[in-house]
């Protein structure tokens, strides 16, 4: 049902693992009102601090040997594998990239998507080993006083509400994580081409490592392969310094290097490569890509880091849905390039619309962003890569979590390859640094730190300033600032996302909340509340705003604040009650909000889709139930 309400009413770190030694800190409906009006608009969602700049330089061979990366005999053990086994060069730049129904690049990306039986047997694996590496991480965090000093002083920074042994696990867990998903990152490259030689793959790679390096183990190559990687993709892959605690030991990575190399208990083999007979077997019609498992993969693997980061991955038909009302009429207002910026040297350049997800997690709705950008160039006549190098220019995301970051930001370069079909090296490389992905708190005002005038006296006056000082360095807060500003662009025009629904659990966190958004942010709020108000301030003037939030905000005292006071100051144009609907993964009741951000709304009515009654079972295929199909 439909009905009119009055406007305003109502991959890779050298270490593996920046967890145990430097500490971890967090990612990545509606009973809607009636026909007299009542609560509108919406929700997102949580973040605690970010714990270091997302984009970190590999530094190069003498300077990370200098500051105790790498050594003496290892050194000179690195010069000599990459000399015996160097990095094949990609095609020249200006070469043609290869078709993306190429044989090899094309069934390879097929492969990814997993038969549900390979990916439940891919999940038990990768389970069971983050169990052992968590248990093998906190041991060393009890036995290494080192150790145990650096994850006490992150906790007394991050966690003022919580014990330091939970806090240990905690970090231990998502160590374990990032080292296993590493790994897979590191097979799916070498099976798309990108890495060649192989590293993990087959034996070449370890063998030549132990000529050059006779007494390692696989210990020492795995976090050789994670360095080297850093070198030859900054910006997804970081680069880091030897440190205690960074990878389990060798027994454990000779059982995820076994992983990799021999079927599984159940006679599994996971590969992503296939012969050229089978890929020309497949028909272009049959054929279609989707990187998703990674992120579920993210989210699946540890129970209890899912819960405490609200990783949720946003489904497909939600994602085009939202999408269809925000960044489609964008386009239409706005244009593929809105601005134009001086170059150096002379002459302008045009400047891609910019999507913004603040809570962007695995990248879901940065990906459905970006291939609808990329389509929109081709069609403008450029070819498959100018066209991905225009359209990831307009997709920027941020989120707590430093893992699921990179995990965006590997997707984002699986798209490329996929629509390209070029698995160039030196290409992906320089894409991946360029990509507009950082780790930080978007609910942490950090652009009203340098603000004038009557704003930064009211936020002055607030003691919010005095607040925002403590969560990061003031060049971390500048870069922070930078960011949400789109470089000093001025803001997004599209701004869309999935926030997480859950409380705050910091106590210091919940009140500095309270300080930075006094007008939604009131009593036991939820998340949600706050960030219904930040996803709008996040916009240019008119920028179009989407998100997928909890309805509880409507039901509770709490959304009051919001719906009186922050919600007016913005044009809400549609209210979707999805509390009905079957929405994998979704147990909360949900409500979908579509608004632009202006002051004065063009018109007087928000229109309010409200439901009837549920499914009346779980359907067999979510965008096909009746609730949702009512919908959209």
């Amino acid at each position: 049902m439909s009905c009119a309400l009055p406007a305003n009413s109502g991959i890779f770190d050298g270490s593996g693992s920046d967890a145990m030694p430097g500490g971890f800190e967090g990612s990545g409906s509606a009973a809607m009102a009636g026909e007299k009006g009542a609560s509108v608009s919406a929700a997102t969602r949580a973040t605690v601090r970010r714990t270091a700049s997302a984009q970190v330089r590999p530094l190069p061979l003498a300077k990370l040997a200098s500051r105790g990366g790498i050594t003496g005999p290892a050194l000179r053990q690195r010069r000599a594998y990459r000399k015996a086994c160097p990095v094949r060069p990609g095609p020249p730049r200006s070469a043609t990239p290869a078709s993306p129904t190429s044989a090899r690049v094309r069934f390879g990306l097929q492969r990814l998507l997993m038969t549900p039986t390979t990916y439940a047997s891919l999940l038990k694996d990768l389970q069971r080993l983050e169990k052992r590496v968590t248990e093998a991480h906190v041991a060393l965090s009890r036995s290494s006083p080192r150790l145990a000093g650096r994850l006490g002083a992150r906790h007394t920074v991050s966690e003022t509400g919580g014990r330091v042994e939970d806090f240990v696990v905690l970090c231990a867990r998502k160590s374990a994580v990032q080292f296993l998903l590493r790994t897979v990152y590191v097979r799916v490259l070498e099976d798309l081409g990108a890495l060649d030689p192989p590293r993990i793959r087959g034996d070449r790679g370890f063998a030549t490592f132990k000529d050059v390096a006779p007494g390692l183990g696989v210990r020492a190559y795995l976090k050789f392969v994670f360095a080297d990687l850093s070198r030859d993709f900054p910006g997804l892959f970081t680069a880091g310094p030897d440190e205690v605690g960074e990878l389990p030991p060798e027994d454990l990575c000779r059982e995820v290097w076994d992983l990799w190399h021999h079927p599984n208990r159940d006679g599994v083999t996971y590969d992503w490569a296939a012969p050229e007979a089978a890929a020309a077997s497949e028909t272009a019609a049959e054929w279609r890509f989707d990187s998703r498992f990674l992120g579920d993969l993210y989210q699946d693997l540890d129970a209890e880091v899912r819960k405490r980061y609200a990783l949720l991955q946003t489904p497909d038909f939600v994602e085009r849905y939202i999408l269809d009302h925000t960044l489609t009429p964008a386009l239409a207002e706005f244009g593929l390039e809105p601005e134009s910026v001086a170059r150096q040297g002379g002459g302008v350049e045009r400047q891609t619309i910019r999507v913004l997800d603040p809570t962007c997690g695995s990248g879901h709705f940065l990906i459905g962003a970006f291939r609808r950008l990329a389509a929109a160039f081709e069609a403008t006549g450029l070819s498959a890569r100018a066209a991905c190098e225009r359209a990831l220019d307009g997709v920027w995301g941020c989120d707590l979590n430093p893992h699921a970051v990179d995990i965006a930001r590997f997707r984002l370069l699986l798209e490329v390859i996929a629509r390209t079909g070029d698995t160039d090296a030196a290409w992906l490389g320089d894409l991946s640094e360029r990509l507009h992905l950082t780790v930080m708190d978007s609910l942490v005002p950090w652009e009203k730190g340098g603000a004038s005038g009557e704003q930064a006296d009211l936020f002055d006056q607030s003691g919010a300033k005095d607040r925002l000082s403590k969560y990061a360095t003031a060049e971390e807060r500048a870069a922070n600032a930078a960011f949400l500003s789109a470089e000093g662009a001025g803001g997004f025009h599209v701004v869309v996302g999935n926030p997480p629904y859950i409380t705050p659990k910091d106590v210091r966190k919940r009140d500095d909340y309270r300080a930075f958004w006094p007008d939604s942010a009131a009593g036991k709020y939820a998340m949600s509340a706050p960030f219904v108000e930040r996803f709008f301030s996040l916009g240019v003037p008119g920028a179009y705003v989407g998100q997928i939030t909890a309805n509880s905000f409507m039901k509770r005292e709490f959304g009051k604040r919001l719906v009186e006071r922050a919600l007016p100051r913005v044009e809400l144009t549609r209210v979707v009650d999805t509390s009905g609907a079957y929405i994998p993964g979704h147990g909360t009741p949900t409500v979908i909000l579509f608004g632009q951000n202006r002051t004065s709304p063009r018109s007087g009515t928000i229109w309010a889709v409200l439901g009837k009654r549920g499914e009346p079972k779980r359907p067999a295929v979510a965008a096909q139930g009746l609730v949702w199909s009512a919908i959209a």
